[in-house]
C-alpha cells in the first residue's frame, strides 16, 4: 500500500476512534449526569432589576440534598424552549402546572430564568405528608417576580396553601404585588429556608391566620413597604419584613436578617407560641434581635 494511502488510512482510523470516545462520553453524561445545583440568595440578579440587590449580608448556601428524594425529582426551567419530561435534559416549563402535579415525597429543582407570578399551591396542589414532604429547591439564577403594573396588586408572588411543603432559596422581588410570599391561612408544617426577598410596596413573608408549624430561617429580607418609582420617585406602601396573623401556633423565626423595611421588621400579631430567636433586624421589636441599621438613615 502506498505511503499516502497508508497515511489517509491511519487518520481515519484515529478520527473514528475519537469520534467513538465523544459518542460514549455524551451517552454517559445523558444518563448520569452530574448535577450540583447551588442557591446563593444573593447572586447576581439577571432579568429583573439589578439595582435593587444588596450587598448587607449573604444568606449562606443552600444546596440540594445528597440524598435521593423519597418520590420522583422533576425539573423546571423558565428558559426551556418547549416543555420536556422533567429531567434536567429536558425540564417541564410552566411552573404553576408543575406544583400541582407534585405528590407527597416529590422533589422539584427550579433552574435558571425569570418566572413571573403570581403562583398559588392551592386547592388544585397535593399536600405533602409528614413522612413525604414536597421540597422545591431553587437555583440561585431563579428569580421570581411580582406584579410590575403602574398599580398596586393584591396577589401575592407565591401563596401556599398546602401543609407539609418546604422551600429552599427562594428569590422574590414582589414590586408591586402585596405580598412576596403568603404562607396560609390555615396551613401546618410549612418551611422556608435560605429566602431573599426584596423590593416590593408589601410584605416580605406573611403567614396567615391559624396556621401552625410554620420555620422561617435564614432568610434575608429588604427594601419592602417602598419602591422606586419609573420616574425616580419613591413609592411607599405598607410593609412588615415578616407578618405573623393572630391564630398561629408554633411559628419559629430564626437567624433571619431584615433590614430596610418601611414598616416593622418583624411583626406578631398576638401569639404567644412564635419564637423569634437570633434574627437581625433594624427595630427592636422582639428580644433577642440584632439590629443592623437604623432605617431612617436610609430615607
Amino acid at each position: 500500500m502506498p505511503t499516502k494511502l497508508r497515511k489517509i488510512m491511519g487518520l481515519l482510523l484515529l478520527f473514528a476512534s475519537l469520534y467513538a470516545v465523544y459518542v460514549a462520553y455524551f451517552r454517559y453524561q445523558q444518563e448520569n449526569p452530574q448535577i450540583s445545583i447551588e442557591i446563593l440568595g444573593e447572586a447576581p440578579i439577571k432579568g429583573i432589576n439589578p439595582s435593587a440587590t444588596s450587598a448587607i449580608g449573604d444568606p449562606p448556601r443552600i444546596k440540594v440534598p445528597e440524598e435521593p428524594a423519597i418520590g420522583r425529582t422533576l425539573y423546571v426551567s423558565a428558559r426551556t424552549g418547549a416543555s420536556g419530561h422533567g429531567t434536567f435534559q429536558q425540564p417541564l416549563r410552566n411552573f404553576q402546572k408543575v406544583v400541582c402535579e407534585l405528590q407527597p415525597g416529590d422533589r422539584l429543582l427550579v433552574m435558571a430564568g425569570v418566572y413571573s407570578g403570581p403562583f398559588i399551591i392551592g386547592k388544585d396542589c397535593a399536600n405533602g405528608t409528614p413522612e413525604a414532604p414536597i421540597e422545591l429547591f431553587f437555583a440561585d439564577d431563579a428569580v421570581f417576580g411580582g406584579d410590575e403594573g403602574s398599580t398596586a396588586s393584591n396577589n401575592a408572588v407565591i401563596t401556599i396553601q398546602r401543609s407539609h411543603w418546604h422551600l429552599a432559596g427562594v428569590e422574590i422581588q414582589p414590586v408591586r404585588s402585596l405580598d412576596g410570599l403568603v404562607i396560609g391561612p390555615g396551613v401546618d408544617n410549612v418551611s422556608v429556608e435560605g429566602a431573599h426577598i426584596y423590593s416590593g410596596l408589601g410584605n416580605g413573608i406573611k403567614v396567615g391566620a391559624g396556621s401552625k408549624n410554620i420555620t422561617i430561617s435564614r432568610s434575608h429580607l429588604h427594601q419592602l413597604g417602598t419602591l422606586e418609582g419609573r420616574s425616580n420617585t419613591w413609592v411607599h406602601g405598607k410593609g412588615a419584613g415578616i407578618l405573623v396573623e393572630s391564630g398561629t401556633d408554633g411559628v419559629v423565626l430564626r437567624n433571619n436578617r431584615i433590614h430596610n423595611v418601611l414598616g416593622e421588621a418583624i411583626k406578631i400579631i398576638t401569639n404567644e407560641t412564635t419564637v423569634a430567636a437570633t434574627n437581625k433586624v433594624t427595630a427592636p421589636l422582639l428580644e433577642n434581635n440584632m439590629l443592623s441599621e437604623d432605617q431612617e438613615k436610609w430615607y
